[in-house]
């Protein structure tokens, strides 16, 4: 019986050691916390903030010239959750800029209290730095203002306050410098945002040529006028498109002079209009232009005009043959049974090209090459070169060089032999051409194509 008593009071004490190292965890927990939040000059929930005003003015701050007027932004978060400026223009804000002002408010901590209503004695009546972050209404929370006032006359310090209370605090001065924006480090400087597997149509037009447009099908890219063509370079089209989202602009032209503003209605040739439709049907486009040296954007909804690195203009400089895949044969060597050459023979054996006349076959019906069998190493070299080249030019069959061509020995013909005996041999002849290069026809082939001397 004894026992049993002895057992039950040490089952308490266990409950109760288990409890009290419970509840001085928890205390830790919670002391440590009380400490994180310390001297921190506000705390509030960021995915609730629906609106924010920025406004700044300092004449002797680093990232404001005294002559600038006082920068006042204000944003608005979408229903995606991106923000747009709406004051003092219409435009995207940056990705980054309302979680950066989110972060340098949460983290920063003051000093000290060293007042209580009194804001004109720290300037903070008209404040170098105001926030005002206005919260969902299904929050219910009142809107929320952060006011920088004036440095401290000694120590590298500055006052600030809070529309929760009207006490003053003083620290350091990162949180006048860190808030301290200029109006384009509040913008995207993306200057088109678009989504290249959603584009269903496009078109590329330059100064001076014909519009180039595209329709995709089954994720490919086609070149559908002025020609269609089935033979579209996919890596450049996506290449296009890919610097085309990611082009940023250095600068901003919001109050373009109507000089300046007549370079994008007419007043002078466009140098590039890239223009686009996407699954939902909506379309977009962007313009570039030059104007004193200089290379310009602007695009649609927003009508900005963006200023880009001049750099950057050759990206979007593209030509029809740049957008035709200039490939002339689909094949790779290594799949060839063999080639006639100007009626020679010449077989693969594993990776190595030899004349036929130095192969055998043996009891399995295998080919191998004959012993002391010269490998030729230039008809591997040849073959693996015609199977990559490209056409520096497309010519109709129907054209007068092609006439002209059949009037005309070829040079060499070569008959390519696929090892997959369902496939069809190619015929290739090599006729000769201007400058040295070569124009190549090859059977039920749609062009004759002009192409390096190989």
């Amino acid at each position: 019986m004894k026992q049993v008593k002895l057992l039950s009071v040490l089952i308490v004490l266990l409950i109760g050691l288990t409890a009290l190292v419970y509840f001085d965890e928890w205390k830790t927990e919670k002391e440590e916390s009380l400490k994180e939040q310390e001297n921190r000059l506000t705390v509030f929930t960021p995915d609730v903030v629906d609106e924010i005003d920025y406004y700044s003015h300092l004449k002797d701050d680093t990232n404001q010239a005294a002559s600038e007027k006082p920068l006042h932004v204000k944003l608005k978060k979408n229903a995606d959750g991106n923000w747009n400026i709406i004051e003092p223009v219409q435009a995207r804000a940056s990705l980054t800029i309302a979680d950066d002002l989110f972060t340098i408010l949460l983290n920063y901590k003051y000093e000290k209290k060293v007042g209580n209503g009194n804001f004109s004695e720290f300037g903070l009546v008209e404040p170098s730095r105001k926030i005002t972050l206005t919260f969902s209404p299904e929050s219910k929370l009142e809107p929320l203002s952060i006011m920088v006032g004036a440095k401290a006359p000694v120590g590298y310090s500055v006052y600030s306050a809070t529309s929760k209370s009207d006490e003053v605090y003083v620290g350091g001065q990162y949180l006048l410098v860190s808030l301290g924006k200029t109006i384009n480090e509040f913008r995207d400087k993306a200057v088109a945002t678009l989504n290249i597997d959603d584009i269903t149509q496009l078109s590329y037009s330059r100064a001076g040529a014909t519009q180039i447009d595209f329709a995709k099908k089954d994720d490919v890219f086609q070149i559908v006028a002025p020609m269609a063509v089935e033979e579209t370079d996919q890596a450049v089209v996506t290449k296009l498109l890919s610097d085309l989202g990611d082009a940023k602009a250095e600068d901003f032209i919001d109050d373009p002079t109507p000089e300046f503003a007549n370079i994008f209605s007419g007043g002078q040739p466009n140098l590039v209009t890239i223009s686009w439709t996407d699954s939902t049907g909506a379309n977009s486009y962007i313009t570039f232009t030059e104007n004193n040296d200089h290379f310009y954007a602007s695009s649609n909804p927003q009508k900005l005009i963006f200023k880009i690195a001049k750099a950057e203009k050759d990206k979007f400089l593209k030509t029809l043959l740049d957008f035709r895949d200039k490939r002339i044969f689909k094949f790779s060597a290594a799949s060839l049974s063999k080639a006639e050459v100007d009626g020679k023979i010449f077989v693969q054996v594993g990776q190595n090209w030899y004349a036929e006349e130095n192969t055998e076959r043996t009891k399995e019906n295998t080919l191998i090459a004959k012993k002391d069998a010269k490998e030729l190493a230039y008809i591997k070299s040849f073959l693996q070169d015609l199977s990559v080249a490209n056409t520096l030019e497309f010519f109709d069959l129907n054209g007068e060089i092609v006439a002209d061509i059949n009037r005309k020995v070829p040079l060499h013909k070569v008959i390519l032999y696929p090892e997959n005996t369902q496939q069809k041999a190619v015929t290739v002849e090599f006729f000769a051409s201007l400058q040295g290069h070569i124009n190549i026809r090859r059977s039920e082939g749609k062009y004759l194509y002009l192409v390096k001397s190989m």
